[in-house]
C-alpha cells in the first residue's frame, strides 16, 4: 500500500483485518464492478469466504428502493454453492435474475462459469440467458449468443434489448432483413423512447434502399425522441432521398445538431438540399432564385454547429453561380465566380477523386484551360491505390462516371457518355437512394437521346 495505496486487493485485506482507517470504502465507493473484481481475485486463490463477505459489504449500504447490480447476486449464488450453500445459492440466483436488466452487460470470463451455474439450478430464468448472451457476443461468440437471446425472449417476450441484440445478429451476421427488422419492431414496440433503436432501424432500411420506409418509422418516434439530433439528421437524409428538399431544410433548420468529430453528414445534406432547389430553379429559368440557394449553400447556419472548412470546396456551386450570372447579364461576374472554382485548392482525396474536381474540371473547361482534361482523366480513372477502400455504396462509380461525363466534352462523346450511362446504373444497383447519380444518369439518358434522334 504504500508503493500503491489504491490497490484494490492489498486495501480489502487491511479492510479484513481492521487496518484500513476507512480507506476501502472510500477507494471502492461503492462501484459493483469494484466489489466483484475483489470477489474474483479472492474466488481465484481458493478464498471463498473471503469473497462472500466483500459482496455482502456492498450490498449493506444501499438504501430503499436501490437495486443492487445483478451479477453481485449471482457471484453470490456462485460463492455459496462452492461452501455447499445450496438454498442461499438458490436465494441469490432467483434475485439475480429478478432485478432489472437495464445497463447490465457482463464482460469477465469469470462470469461465464457463475451464469452457467445459475442456469443450471434456475433454466427458466430469461434474465439469465439474456446475461449470458451478451457476455458470449463480447467474445465474439455469436451463434451461442443468439440462441441465448432467442431462449431469454421465449420465456420472457417482454425483454427489448434482446430482441434489438437479434435483429442486430440477424443483420450483420445472418444479412436476413425480413428477421431484422422484425426483430427491430418488438424491440421499439417495447421501448419506444430508445432512440438507438430507431437509428439502427434506420440503418437497416436504408441500406435496402426502403426510403419510405425510413420516413415512416421515424416518424413514428414519439416528439421528445425524434426532437435528438441523432435521428432528425436521419430523418433529414431520408427526405433528400425522397427528393423533399423543403422538408430537409425545415428539419435542419428546426433545432441545434451537435456533429461527433470527424462527421460529415449535415453540411452536405444542408449544402445537397438547397442545391438541388437551385437546379430545379435552373430547370425553370429561374435565375435569381437559383442564385440565392447557391449562395445560402455555401454558408452553414449557427445552428448546425458545422465550422468552414479550412479550403473551400464549392467548385459547383461556383460553376452553376456563373451560370446564372451569365444568364442575368453579368458576364463579368460570371468569369470571376469560374476563376475562384478553378482556382480552389483541394486537400487529401477532394484533389484526386472527388465531386469538386469533376466541377473544377468544368470551370477549367469553360475558361478554356488544358487541365480539365487531366482533372476528367484523374476521376475516370477510379481513386488512387489505398483510397479504394473509402468509397463504397456506388461512390466509385459514380465519380468515375463524372470524369466520363467531363471527356465527353473533349473527345469520344458518345463513348464517354455509354460508359458514364453504365457506371451510373451500377452505382444506383449498389445504393437506390443516391440523388446525384440519379441525376446524372438523367442528364446523360437525355444526351445519349440527342444524339440518336
Amino acid at each position: 500500500l504504500e508503493t500503491d495505496p489504491l490497490e484494490h486487493l492489498a486495501l480489502a485485506e487491511a479492510w479484513l483485518l481492521g487496518t484500513d482507517n476507512g480507506l476501502f470504502d472510500k477507494v471502492m465507493r461503492g462501484q459493483p464492478q469494484s466489489f466483484i473484481e475483489v470477489a474474483c481475485d479472492y474466488v481465484r486463490v481458493g478464498l471463498p469466504a473471503e469473497a462472500q463477505r466483500v459482496l455482502e459489504t456492498y450490498l449493506l449500504p444501499l438504501g430503499k428502493g436501490k437495486h443492487p447490480h445483478p451479477m453481485v447476486h449471482y457471484y453470490l449464488g456462485y460463492i455459496a454453492e462452492k461452501k455447499g450453500q445450496q438454498a442461499d445459492a438458490r436465494k441469490h440466483y432467483r434475485r439475480a435474475a429478478a432485478l432489472p436488466f437495464d445497463y447490465v452487460f457482463p464482460h469477465r470470463l469469470e462470469s461465464e462459469r457463475v451464469l452457467r451455474k445459475a442456469l443450471l439450478q434456475y433454466p427458466n430464468h430469461a434474465h439469465t440467458h439474456y446475461y449470458l448472451g451478451n457476455l458470449l457476443a463480447s467474445r465474439f461468440r455469436h451463434e451461442e449468443a443468439l440462441a441465448l437471446w432467442q431462449q431469454a425472449v421465449k420465456l420472457d417476450p417482454e425483454i427489448a434489448p434482446a430482441w434489438r441484440n437479434i435483429g442486430l445478429t440477424h443483420w450483420h451476421l445472418h444479412h436476413n432483413s425480413r428477421r431484422a427488422l422484425a426483430a427491430y419492431t418488438r424491440a421499439l414496440e417495447l421501448a419506444p423512447d430508445d432512440v438507438d433503436l430507431y437509428w439502427e432501424a434506420d440503418r437497416i432500411l436504408e441500406t435496402l434502399g426502403h426510403t419510405r420506409a425510413r420516413v415512416k418509422l421515424l416518424k413514428s418516434a414519439p416528439p421528445k425522441v425524434l426532437a435528438k439530433d441523432k435521428l432528425a439528421k436521419r430523418l433529414a437524409s431520408a427526405y433528400y432521398a425522397l427528393g423533399q428538399h423543403n422538408k430537409v431544410l425545415e428539419v435542419l433548420r428546426s433545432g441545434d445538431f451537435w456533429p461527433w468529430e470527424g462527421e460529415r453528414v449535415l453540411g452536405p445534406l444542408y449544402t445537397g438540399a438547397l442545391m438541388a432547389k437551385a437546379l430545379r430553379a435552373l430547370k425553370r429559368k429561374q435565375y435569381r432564385a437559383a442564385r440565392t440557394h447557391l449562395e445560402q449553400s455555401m454558408d452553414y447556419p449557427p445552428n448546425l454547429h458545422t465550422g468552414s472548412r479550412a479550403y473551400a470546396r464549392f467548385a459547383k456551386q461556383k460553376v452553376l453561380l456563373a451560370h446564372c450570372l451569365e444568364m442575368l447579364g453579368r458576364q463579368k461576374a460570371a468569369h470571376e465566380v469560374l476563376e475562384t472554382a478553378a482556382n480552389e485548392q483541394h486537400l487529401g482525396w477532394d484533389k484526386v477523386f472527388s465531386e469538386a474536381l469533376y466541377y473544377k474540371g468544368l470551370a477549367l473547361l469553360k475558361l478554356r484551360r488544358r487541365p480539365a482534361r487531366t482533372a476528367f482523366r484523374r476521376l475516370a480513372t477510379g481513386p488512387p491505390r489505398g483510397l479504394a477502400q473509402w468509397f463504397q455504396n456506388g461512390s466509385t462509380e459514380f465519380l468515375r462516371a463524372l470524369g466520363h461525363r467531363g471527356l465527353a466534352e473533349l473527345e469520344d462523346c458518345q463513348g464517354h457518355l455509354n460508359e458514364a450511362h453504365k457506371l451510373l446504373t451500377s452505382a444506383l444497383n449498389q445504393r437506390a437512394d443516391f440523388p446525384e447519380a440519379r441525376d446524372m444518369l438523367e442528364e446523360v439518358d437525355k444526351l445519349l437521346r440527342t444524339m440518336l434522334s
